[in-house]
């Protein structure tokens, strides 16, 4: 809505949208979401982690939590915390962060990865969109990781 890039103070300024998309599919679980509906917000997500890598930039931590729904079912995408430039992959410190819900498998072994682990964990998000349940609920990191590494 708007900004002050004034260094180092910058500041942003965003429309308050106090639904995450976490919050819609599991904790409103009595409110009915259509299909039709859940399918917009899928494709709403896709065109904007779409819109990202064309940008060059990876989020490296899409899951629903992080996906804010407002009262007419519009996606706001946030916590960019984690997104790199696709260039500066495999650098730095950090460099295998995520959601263990939500990692690609070459992100638990620690191998080189690139954009792709968006994809894997849109995947994921799109599962958690249609079936309105939570990604490995009750299993641990570790727990994840084999179930990962071994195509469950």
């Amino acid at each position: 809505m708007g900004c002050t890039p004034s260094i180092p103070n910058i500041v942003i300024v965003y429309e308050l949208v106090d639904n995450s998309l976490f919050n819609m599919l599991h904790m409103k679980r009595t409110v009915e979401i259509p299909l039709p509906v859940r399918v917009r917000i899928a494709l709403d997500c896709a065109r904007v982690y779409l819109y990202m890598h064309n940008l060059g930039i990876v989020h490296r931590d899409i899951k629903s939590h992080n996906v804010l729904v407002d009262n007419n079912f519009n996606v706001k995408v946030c916590d960019f915390g984690l997104a790199k430039f696709i260039a500066d992959l495999n650098t730095g410190t950090m460099q295998f962060a995520g959601t263990p819900c939500y990692m690609a498998p070459e992100l638990f072994a620690k191998r080189q990865y690139n954009e792709k682990v968006d994809v894997f964990a849109f995947g994921t998000l799109l599962w958690e969109i249609i079936e309105r349940k939570v990604p490995h609920d009750g299993f641990e990191a570790g727990e994840i990781r084999a179930k990962v590494d071994s195509g469950e």
